[in-house]
């Protein structure tokens, strides 16, 4: 396809929602075009009237814009959009072009342009289940959390490997995913710290939750990095019990939110299988009291327990505390004392000068 030099008004930003942004590369960049101009020319599909509609490019002609550049380099790589976007697609790897961004762009050729999942998969070269993992992908996306993520606000890895498990597995409401990316959104929080705040968020209790909303980030992140701390010291002295019993409240909790899940499917399945579920599933049934009054006591006994150590570690520091007052106190009367006693002592030049006036009284006797 032929290349061009097109001003800047004349070009079309209509798929800019398509592609992420990431304000910490897009400031490199700048300064980058800044010193060198742009090395390479932004691509997409050349319009009727000599626009050019931009599939890729984005943070390049963001930051021409802001170095009030009045033209840019501008390379057609298809005759019409949908064949753009499949050859974007096509040359792009996973650096160039994030899972998301992909998911978006396979949805506008499903949704706009009209193409089945396997018209896309062979134009792609791609299994119909690889269309179609990123057509549901953007499904699990509210608005809300979808703005925040292709704005740059929250990040898309987080999303992706922490929040999106939650919702997944724990079956965690839409609402509170809103909440929590509404929270943490633009905050120039780490990846890490997104994620650590999100385990607090789905798994901490209503406490964390709390603070995590009013925007106490540095008071959860330490808390979780103590807890974790404690874990790992912990971990060194438990038993094989104790090891063996995390591990069995680990799987319940893992495929708890499976069957959850499942339950929620229309599955297809013999008669043989409806028979040897039946039965599972009742022996379940028949212990759900049973069950769900032992996991509530496991909780309320871990949770109590937690507390007492949690009160016995915070009297043994007031003691450590009180003790050192103590300390600073006796050591404090004990320096006055000796400089009252320092004080009372007459000088030694003294002594020796009434000691002499002694000696010649004497001799005038």
């Amino acid at each position: 396809m032929d290349m061009k030099t097109v001003e800047m008004a004349q070009i079309d930003l209509s798929h800019e929602g398509c592609r992420l942004r990431d304000r910490i590369r897009e400031r490199a960049l700048l300064s980058s075009i800044s010193a060198r101009g742009i090395m390479e020319p932004i691509q997409g599909v050349w319009t009727e009237g000599g626009g050019f509609l931009l599939l890729d490019g984005f943070k390049r002609y963001r930051c021409a814009k802001q170095l009030k550049i009045e033209a840019v380099a501008c390379h057609g790589i298809a005759d019409e959009v949908a064949s753009g976007i499949l050859k974007l697609i096509r040359t792009s790897n996973d650096f160039s072009l994030h899972l998301i961004e992909q998911s978006q762009l396979v949805t506008e050729l499903h949704e706009k342009h009209r193409m089945g999942t396997m018209q896309i998969a062979i134009q792609l070269e791609r299994s119909p289940a690889w269309v179609s993992m990123r057509l549901g992908l953007l499904k699990e996306m509210s608005p809300t959390v979808k703005k925040e993520v292709f704005s740059g606000r929250f990040p898309a890895r987080s999303f992706m490997y922490t929040v999106r498990q939650f919702t997944r597995v724990n079956k965690v409401s839409g609402e509170d995913v809103d909440n929590f990316v509404k929270a943490v959104s633009g905050e120039d929080l780490s990846g890490r710290a997104v994620d650590s705040l999100a385990r607090a968020y789905f798994q901490g209790g209503n406490h964390f939750r709390e603070q995590i909303l009013k925007g106490n980030f540095s008071w959860t992140l330490e808390r979780m990095e103590k807890m974790g701390q404690a874990r790992a010291a912990d971990s060194a002295v438990m038993g094989q019990t104790e090891m063996d019993f995390l591990k069995e409240l680990e799987i319940a909790q893992k495929y708890e939110g499976r069957l959850i899940r499942r339950s929620l499917l229309e599955i297809k399945a013999s008669n043989a299988f409806y028979a040897e579920a039946e039965l599972l599933s009742g022996g379940i049934v028949r212990q759900e009291d049973a069950y769900r009054e032992a996991v509530r006591r496991i909780y309320d006994r871990c949770r109590n327990a937690k507390r007492d150590l949690e009160s016995l570690q915070a009297g043994k520091n007031q003691a450590s505390a009180c003790k050192l007052v103590r300390s600073g106190q006796e050591n404090h009367l004990a320096d006055h004392q000796a400089r009252g006693a320092v004080a009372n002592c007459p000088p030694q030049g003294q002594d020796r000068s009434r000691s002499g006036s002694n000696q010649d009284s004497l001799q005038a006797l």
